[in-house]
């Protein structure tokens, strides 16, 4: 339901207001930000918020019972994928507003590309860069992932809510039961989203200045913040690797095991982290 939400409203500002060029990019998001689409556009915006936090708290379910167990590990591995997709999609999103925010964010790609050796890739218009990929490539590799994902959890079945095997967790629900409560959840919560959004305007700075970087990133890349230009890489990728291995340390004959405590000793440095560079001033 997050993700239909989402297709649909980014499918009407493109369509009637968006336009993704350095010089225009900016004032078309303000013209929206005033027009009869500035509803949508903090849906939009709030639903994309929620999507990210629905992810984190889908994960920590599964870490809480320990559902990762057997074939269960591809369902996880799969996740971990939709996560950083979801993260790409949020990211590229704020590079599209080309407020100084949005371009510093892009200005960070360009960097990381150039140390890559890759900084032509991103020459030219960095909203057309973005707008490709946040409207193209990424939600086609969504579709395949998220179609992939629901695949297993249907052969997999859905896991139960205690840790450990299977059977001693008593009777499970169906694919299509599951589904059916969360699109009723989604539907709620879209409800409820979009009720804020009638009150809510999304931040929009003033336009880029280059050479200038004084914003801090959005909450979900806060971690990044305190650390330096190189870990700026090398952080999320040792975090997708410790995500990645958890599964292979699950032991169901313990009440509590291993891969539930790396799990949340992530998701404290994530945490504290965050705080850092929630206080940090830059220098």
């Amino acid at each position: 339901m997050l993700v239909a939400a989402l297709f649909v409203s980014g499918v009407v500002m493109a369509f009637f207001g968006y336009v993704p060029a350095a010089e225009q990019a900016h004032k078309s998001v303000a013209d929206i930000t005033a027009s009869s689409l500035s509803g949508i556009r903090s849906a939009h915006s709030l639903v994309a918020e929620v999507f990210l936090v629905m992810i984190f708290l889908h994960m920590t379910r599964i870490a809480m019972t320990r559902s990762w167990h057997g074939d269960r590990k591809k369902n996880w591995h799969s996740g971990i994928l939709l996560l950083c997709v979801a993260s790409l999609f949020f990211y590229t999103g704020i590079t599209l507003k080309w407020d100084q925010q949005g371009y510093e964010a892009f200005d960070h790609i360009v960097m990381l590309a150039g140390l890559a050796g890759l900084k032509g890739l991103f020459a030219g218009s960095g909203p057309t860069k973005m707008f490709v990929i946040h409207a193209v490539v990424l939600p086609l590799l969504l579709a395949g992932i998220l179609g992939g994902h629901m695949m297993l959890v249907k052969i997999n079945g859905i896991s139960p809510l205690a840790p450990g095997d299977d059977n001693a967790a008593g009777p499970q629900t169906t694919f299509l039961h599951h589904i059916r409560h969360v699109a009723a959840y989604g539907l709620i919560l879209l409800g409820v989203v979009h009720l804020v959004a009638a009150y809510y305007t999304p931040p929009l700075l003033g336009e880029p200045f280059a050479g200038v970087e004084w914003t801090k990133p959005a909450w979900p890349f806060l971690f990044l913040y305190p650390l330096e230009t190189w870990a700026l890489v090398v952080v999320p990728l040792i975090a997708i690797a410790v995500l990645a291995i958890i599964p292979f340390l699950a032991n169901p004959l313990k009440k509590w095991d291993a891969s539930q405590a790396l799990f949340f000793i992530l998701v404290m440095l994530w945490a504290a982290l965050t705080f850092f560079g929630a206080v940090k001033h830059f220098a």
